[in-house]
């Protein structure tokens, strides 16, 4: 079985997305939102895909818009749960 974070980089790999793909989403994310704490970094993100580290709230929920995914979908990749895409 694979990690939470490596399911979490396939999942943004097969949406062709990058790091600093997901990194630009986020902060016009947090801009609409007027909350930095959406944003994701490349540094943070390539650290929660690599060590499987969970992210927190906000982050979680950039990750489901960017991804096209409802935040139970993300959360449930820590658990296992989530079907490939």
């Amino acid at each position: 079985m694979k990690l939470p974070g490596q399911r979490l980089r396939r999942v943004r790999q097969s949406l062709g997305l990058s790091l600093s793909d997901v990194e630009a989403a986020s902060r016009l994310i947090a801009q609409r939102e007027g909350d930095r704490s959406f944003i994701i970094s490349k540094c943070r993100l390539s650290q929660i895909e690599q060590s499987g580290s969970a992210p927190g709230p906000t982050k979680i929920l950039a990750l489901a818009e960017i991804y096209g995914a409802q935040p139970a979908e993300i959360l449930l990749l820590w658990k296992g749960a989530i079907r490939s895409r």
